[in-house]
């Protein structure tokens, strides 16, 4: 849930569910493990090909397209 979305819902829900929130100010990109395999996959064969491997969060957006 975004922050923006947090706070809408706080206003309509003023008890909420007396849990804290907690956020962290990183990008928020976690993968799975099975995303992670294809990814050091793309590692693999760019150090064969000798090329600049993309980073995770950029090689995840490549693929959505």
């Amino acid at each position: 849930m975004s922050y923006k979305k947090m706070m809408k819902w706080q206003r309509k829900h003023p008890k909420g569910t007396r849990q804290i929130v907690i956020m962290h100010t990183e990008s928020g990109f976690q993968t799975s493990a099975a995303f992670m395999e294809k990814y050091f996959k793309h590692r693999q064969q760019c150090d064969v090909e000798n090329k600049e491997p993309l980073d995770c969060e950029s090689y995840y957006r490549s693929t959505l397209r």
